[in-house]
């Protein structure tokens, strides 16, 4: 017995499975010798990557300093001194 849907449209058919043809997924002998796999990473991959390695922001430690100098107790002879050599090794490697 058939059944047909309204407006004589025909019913649901049977799933049949394609049949598989043996040499579609082969690549030709010629080509295989020709082919070469490459890897390209974005710029955009490259700076994520980048952005990784970025240490945390203490957003602590600056609102500590940004009192600090506000304060005019930032600035020490010693600070001074410290940041002067670091500018010098610096400037000596460069």
């Amino acid at each position: 017995m058939e059944i047909r849907g309204t407006g004589n449209v025909g019913g649901s058919e049977p799933i049949r499975p394609h049949p598989l043809n043996s040499n579609r997924f082969k690549i030709p002998e010629e080509t295989k010798l020709d082919r070469v796999d490459r890897v390209e990473i974005s710029d955009l991959a490259r700076f994520k990557a980048l952005l990784k390695e970025v240490p945390e922001v203490r957003l602590d430690r600056i609102e500590e300093i940004r009192a600090q100098i506000d304060a005019g107790i930032y600035e020490t002879p010693d600070r001074i001194a410290i940041t002067v050599d670091k500018i010098l090794e610096e400037l000596g490697d460069a």
